[in-house]
């Protein structure tokens, strides 16, 4: 049986560890420059000045709103997708999520190669880590143009899933309770083979939720989400639930989004444990060793009396996993070879935060 021979979180993971917000991951520059939004920061970029970016942890969450925040990320994403159909024209066939034709060490954006950037690396527990870039001031012009970066708030920002899935490394993601969750350049110990391996677009497994079993579903990961999306069959089905237990549609999100009510009218018992049954719990199986609990206490928000469910309808019939999954289990993803590989891990601290949510 192969593993992960990494130590576990400990005083050395703290120093090698970036925060995530709903703006995705904070990007220095140097030189530094001013700007407030994305038109002032190309104009005050320099074709022919050297720059540096670096991901670093950001001061505090700003305080931001969620589809703002969403839409920008999503934008990013895309733009992503199509610099590699540009640069890297391939048969229309399920692409893999770490392009082979990518420079092993190379992250976004994929420029042409004589405009590529300077990866920085960083050996962390044995493994190579791209944390900064070096490029020249026209070609940051089109990380800009592309929304591989984005500005928010005089800060200039990177996608989540961008920097994971195209940067090769080992990464651990793990929620807090403060800080919403952390991406950690260190690992805690597991066996090779739990992992779910990420085959062309998507992972597939069998999902159990109002005690039916669903075959052959698409599974996503995308860290850039923050609800789980689910099919528009299913999530038909948990708004009449919801609806019947008078759970009305979030003001904020639309008809496919998130639901709010009393949470008396869900959870019956407020000192309820995550181990306890709920008629909403989802549990998804890859293998017979590899599985998702998603309880409903993981992915119910509670405020006072008013409960929010971070369900939303997927645009199609895929199921994407947010960042929310990260309350039910942390993740190790494995990006250091040609697939990225997926371990879902139990949550450290998880159940003692659930417990003092319910009881807020």
């Amino acid at each position: 049986m192969k593993t992960y021979a990494i130590p576990g979180l400990g005083s050395l993971l703290m120093h090698h560890q970036l925060v995530a917000t709903l703006g995705g991951l904070l990007v220095r520059i140097d030189p530094e420059l001013s700007f407030s939004n994305d038109m002032e920061f190309m104009h005050s970029v320099h074709d022919n000045v050297m720059y540096t970016l670096s991901v670093e942890i950001p001061c505090s969450v700003l305080d931001l709103t969620h589809d703002f925040v969403q839409d920008g990320m999503k934008d990013a994403w895309k733009s992503f997708a199509s610099l590699v159909d540009r640069f890297w024209p391939e048969p229309s066939e399920p692409r893999n999520q770490t392009y082979s034709s990518m420079q092993k060490d190379l992250s976004v954006p994929l420029l042409q190669a004589q405009k590529a950037p300077t990866p920085i690396q960083k050996t962390i527990d044995g493994n190579e880590y791209t944390i900064h870039w070096r490029l020249e001031g026209t070609d940051l012009k089109e990380w800009i143009k592309s929304k591989l970066l984005y500005v928010i708030k005089e800060a200039l920002y990177i996608s989540v899933q961008t920097y994971l899935t195209q940067n090769q490394g080992l990464y651990h993601l793990t929620w807090t309770k403060s800080e919403g969750y952390q991406i950690n350049y260190g690992q805690v110990i597991v066996s090779q083979d739990t992992g779910v391996r990420f085959l062309g677009s998507y992972l597939t497994a069998k999902v159990l939720i109002f005690g039916k079993e669903h075959e052959d579903q698409d599974i996503r990961i995308d860290f850039d989400v923050q609800a789980i999306k689910i099919p528009g069959s299913i999530y038909k089905v948990m708004e009449n639930k919801l609806r019947a237990m008078k759970f009305t549609p979030s003001k904020n999100e639309g008809k496919c989004g998130r639901f709010q009510g009393d949470c008396h009218a869900i959870f019956s018992d407020t000192n309820m444990s995550p181990h306890q049954k709920h008629e909403l719990d989802i549990k998804i199986n890859f293998s017979m060793k590899t599985f998702i609990d998603l309880k409903a206490l993981y992915y119910i928000k509670r405020k006072r009396d008013t409960c929010t469910i971070f369900i939303e309808k997927s645009e199609d019939e895929t199921w994407v996993l947010g960042s929310t999954i990260l309350r039910a289990h942390s993740i190790i993803m494995d990006n250091t070879g040609s697939d990225i590989i997926y371990h879902f891990l139990p949550p450290r601290q998880i159940e003692r935060e659930m417990s003092q949510q319910v009881n807020a």
